[in-house]
């Protein structure tokens, strides 16, 4: 099947799961015709490998992937391998994404189907969570990439760098009260004898030596 599909078409096809004859294993095959049209290359994948690769490309802990059909099928999961059984005649019966237990893939394959929309962020369990819904590749069955985060964890970087910004402007902040605290203090003591001195002057009493020095320019020269 996947040699007569990439022969009748341009570019990769990507043929609908079945099981493979050599390993008893459920997979796809991804085939493509050469140049010249006179051969076929075709690639077989299981679903069992497509699970293991969406598990190692999760963006966080909380993240979820699944890769579904058109008709709603989960052919590979994050959350490790999907229930899969044969039918009479030997072709396997995918789970749907409901039968996942992961609500929120639900709730995104469903958004993609009604609004065609590939982003969208929404409440799911009282977690919010960002989610991408994209197509991979077209074939006898076109598959898509269904992905969630939630989005405290996608913000968790740029809120611990804003926590570290909020800590180094407190401590910004505190150092330079304190030099305004000790400047002040310094200044109003060459003041406060300033006016000692000044009293004396008025009051006729020049039996203590005075000198006043300030690293202010102006308070010196007063």
């Amino acid at each position: 099947g996947w040699f007569k599909a990439a022969m009748q078409r341009d570019g990769a096809v990507m043929s609908a799961p079945y099981l493979f004859f050599t390993t008893r294993e459920i997979g796809i095959t991804f085939s493509e015709r050469t140049p010249d049209g006179a051969a076929a290359v075709g690639v077989d994948v299981t679903l069992d490998s497509l699970s293991e690769v969406l598990h190692a490309s999760k963006a966080t802990a909380s993240s979820r992937l699944a890769i579904v059909d058109e008709a709603g099928h989960v052919l590979a999961s994050s959350e490790g391998k999907p229930p899969s059984v044969l039918d009479t005649s030997g072709a396997p019966l995918l789970p749907k994404v409901k039968d996942l237990g992961q609500p929120v893939l639900e709730q995104v394959a469903a958004r993609a189907y009604a609004a065609q929309n590939a982003i969208n962020a929404f409440d799911v369990g009282g977690v919010r969570w960002q989610t991408f819904y994209a197509p991979l590749i077209s074939g006898v069955e076109p598959i898509s990439l269904a992905i969630a985060t939630p989005q405290q964890e996608i913000l968790a970087e740029a809120d611990r760098i804003r926590d570290w910004m909020l800590l180094i402007g407190l401590i910004a902040l505190t150092l330079a009260t304190l030099a305004a605290l000790i400047i002040a203090r310094l200044i109003a003591r060459s003041l406060d004898r300033l006016t000692r001195a000044a009293r004396d002057f008025n009051a006729l009493k020049f039996d203590r030596p005075f000198e006043v020095r300030s690293f202010v320019v102006e308070s010196d020269r007063l």
